[in-house]
């Protein structure tokens, strides 16, 4: 009987130390997803507050440097009273207010200058912009647009090419960052021109090695050309040149092939490489029997 008792004691403080160390390690795993909770939330608050800092920051950007900042002079904006006792004080103020208008309207209008565009007045309420365009150090067409101000600005009409995301460049940026919009707008249509000077060079210089013309998309995104065989190559080669982005002014993909998929690889992938990296004509050169441009007869 003793021993019976006995044993029944031991299973009995066995089974309660058992339950004690479960218990711990329940009350340990709760402490640990206690620490992990607070540290979720911690993180949480963090984040948010850096939310917060990023939108303060927006914010007073767009207050810096948003269009009823930068054109508030220009658009006529001039909604403050000043108060005067004389005739001869408000000849005074109406011409200082004029001449302070004009400075700041010229101080503006220079630093668009600087950068290839030029903004001028159309009316109280709308402003023209034109955009220069330049490749190799020469002036090519011009872009224009207006911009009207009714509580926010938009679009009045424009000549930039019908390919370029306008509608979404001007969501992006027009009432939020007038800067980053002309400056947008300016670097697309420098591509586009870059792009359009380079096959008319191409054309210039290599027309005689190129089979039944230069073929390419409204936006110069996509070019095709066919090679009559050189020096260099025993069959025709067609290249196929894609722009990714229209901001790129060299290709971003380029395919050769012939029609018999026996290319010398060493030409493919140099003509490839130079079309990567240099303008249209030069890197046709580069590839084509010491740099001339005539075919083999």
């Amino acid at each position: 009987m003793d021993d019976s008792r006995a044993l029944k004691r031991l299973a009995h403080g066995t089974l309660h130390s058992l339950q004690r160390l479960e218990d711990m390690t329940h009350d340990e795993a709760d402490e640990k997803e206690s620490v992990a909770k607070q540290q979720r939330q911690l993180l949480a608050l963090q984040k948010s507050l850096q939310q917060l800092n990023q939108l303060k920051d927006r914010l007073t950007y767009k207050l810096n440097h948003g269009p009823s900042k930068i054109l508030s002079d220009l658009l006529g904006d001039e909604d403050a009273d000043i108060e005067v006792g004389s005739e001869a004080q408000h000849a005074a103020v109406t011409s200082s207010v004029a001449f302070a208008k004009r400075l700041k309207t010229l101080e503006f209008l220079q630093a668009y200058r600087l950068s290839g565009v030029t903004v001028t007045s159309v009316s109280d309420r709308r402003v023209r912009l034109r955009w220069e365009t330049f490749y190799q150090g020469e002036y090519h067409e011009p872009y224009y647009m207006e911009l009207e101000f009714k509580g926010h600005l938009q679009v009045y009409r424009h000549t930039l090419p019908h390919f370029l995301p306008l509608t979404s460049i001007a969501e992006a940026h027009l009432n939020e960052d007038l800067t980053c919009f002309v400056d947008e707008i300016g670097d697309l249509l420098n591509a586009y021109v870059s792009r359009q000077q380079q096959v008319a060079q191409l054309k210039v210089d290599h027309s005689p090695t190129i089979i039944d013309g230069i073929h390419h998309s409204q936006s110069l995104d996509y070019i095709q050309i066919t090679l009559l065989p050189s020096e260099r190559s025993a069959r025709q080669l067609k290249v196929d040149l894609y722009y990714d982005d229209l901001h790129a002014t060299r290709p971003t993909k380029v395919h050769v092939s012939d029609y018999d998929d026996v290319s010398d690889s060493a030409l493919v992938e140099k003509l490839k490489s130079s079309l990567k990296q240099s303008e249209l004509s030069k890197a046709l050169s580069s590839v084509r029997h010491d740099g001339t441009s005539q075919p083999v007869r």
